[in-house]
């Protein structure tokens, strides 16, 4: 089995691993590059080499997979998918140890985060999602007549996905997007998922060392600030990025004209919760247990993590907090909080105090894992501290939320579903992209768009001929 082998160097007080680069397949380790990260026994260090010019010029002429069928792709994208289904698949159970020392996710959050991504390599995802965002596959691999023209949707060339640390997924589905393509992929790991895209690409060599897509997939690193990063954005023809203001307006002033540049975040999330759910203690249970997974998921570190819930009904938000006081400790056995810093832990209980200091209800674990602030003051969250806290508002009418909703909302989740039909439009016309329900905002539907767009569409050039 193609195994990452990382190797511990060092003693019990600071454990250091190795990873390796990858360039179109093949594996380099070296130590010139050290990342650290803090878990709960310590500081952890990661070494890895730096780029080098040999590195990028086999990346500047790695082709694209234009001839390969789209059979084909999905084909190897399954075999992917099965092999990380198996909790017990070797590379797997590794990542997980190594993530979980890398991000600060529970095991158990890695673990549900692996799972998904098998789901997101599975045949009926990735066909729905060809068929929702280029209408029928054929387009990418012949000419379809279209009125009186033939259109073609051929690859961009290289895609370079600048990835994110919050959510392990996101490596998943960035490189999906630039095989199906039929694009070569280079991936830029983040400093907070070293481990995530180093592992799935290494898993290809189990499934096929000589597959082209295995030969056009490169994993790369560079620090903040390295001159690297302007070199292999010059060599991308679209560039998918994703994270923080800071390093998509980097990335922007970095990329050339011509280029396809796609952004993903930051965005915040929010609950709807209808009088309907306080019809009876069941039903508001099994909504507030929705609720609270939507908000433990990736530690609300993700952009889909509600940061605000607003409760429609007199008296019904306190109600809402003591149920979902209860979910989130049951939720939080499931899914248990990672490791935060120290500033982490502050930050928090700096706002718990605060809100106290204002007058409002606090509901809180016994140490930082969650927190619940029943308020009437919205202005003041947009300095959010994350780590599962959440703002809860209670308001006459879902549509007396809707003007707190701007562009820098991604989705909003409603209950009950009958209602997203009448706040809909309101909703997404404030800004927001996505109407969902309950216990649904960590996961995209098939043929669902991101962040406004339907990104295989950018990441073609729909070509014509007579």
């Amino acid at each position: 089995m193609a195994k990452v082998n990382p190797v511990e160097l060092s003693g019990s007080h600071q454990t250091t691993f190795r990873l390796p680069l990858i360039i179109n397949s093949e594996k380099r380790f070296g130590q010139d590059i050290t990342t650290k990260s803090h878990t709960k026994d310590g500081e952890v260090s990661f070494h890895l080499p730096e780029i080098s010019d040999e590195d990028i010029k086999k990346i500047s002429v790695t082709p694209d997979v234009h001839e390969l069928s789209i059979k084909e792709i999905i084909d190897f994208y399954v075999k992917v998918g099965k092999l990380w289904g198996s909790r017990n698949y070797d590379l797997r159970k590794d990542a997980v140890l190594l993530a979980e020392r890398n991000s600060g996710y529970s095991s158990e959050m890695i673990e549900h985060a692996y799972d998904h991504i098998a789901g997101i390599f599975s045949k009926q995802f990735i066909s729905q999602t060809i068929k929702s965002e280029i209408q029928d596959e054929a387009f990418l691999d012949d000419w379809l007549k279209v009125d009186s023209i033939y259109v073609h949707a051929q690859p961009r060339g290289k895609v370079l996905h600048v990835l994110a640390g919050n959510a392990p997924p996101i490596s998943a589905i960035s490189m999906l997007r630039g095989s199906l393509t039929k694009n070569s992929n280079i991936i830029k790991m983040a400093s907070g998922d070293l481990v995530t895209s180093v592992y799935l690409a290494s898993s290809f060599l189990d499934v096929d060392q000589d597959h082209p897509i295995t030969k056009t997939t490169s994993v790369v690193y560079w620090p903040h600030g390295s001159l690297v990063e302007e070199k292999l954005i010059h060599e991308a023809n679209a560039i998918c990025v994703w994270g923080g203001k800071e390093v998509i307006e980097s990335t922007k002033a970095k990329t050339k004209p011509g280029t396809e540049l796609l952004e993903f975040g930051p965005r915040r999330s929010m609950q709807f919760i209808g009088r309907e759910a306080f019809e009876s203690k069941n039903v508001l249970s099994s909504v507030t247990d929705k609720a609270a997974h939507d908000l433990v998921l990736f530690d609300q570190e993700a952009c889909h993590s509600p940061q605000l819930a607003f409760v429609e009904g007199k008296g019904n938000a306190e109600k809402f907090c003591d149920s979902l006081s209860v979910s989130l400790v049951e939720e939080s056995k499931r899914l248990p909080k990672g490791f935060s810093r120290g500033d982490r832990h502050a930050a928090i209980s700096h706002e718990r105090i605060l809100a106290k200091f204002y007058g409002e209800k606090v509901y809180e674990s016994e140490k930082t894992e969650w927190t619940i602030i029943l308020s009437d003051k919205v202005q003041r969250t947009q300095r959010h501290p994350l780590g599962r806290v959440l703002y809860v508002f209670e308001i006459p009418d879902l549509k007396d939320a809707i003007h707190h909703i701007d562009k820098s909302v991604q989705t909003v989740a409603v209950f009950p579903e009958k209602r997203i039909v009448e706040l809909r439009d309101d909703i997404t016309k404030r800004g927001a992209d996505r109407v969902t329900i309950i216990g649904r905002m960590g996961y995209f539907a098939t043929g669902a768009p991101h962040e406004g767009i339907y990104p295989l569409s950018r990441l073609v050039r729909w070509v014509k001929s007579r």
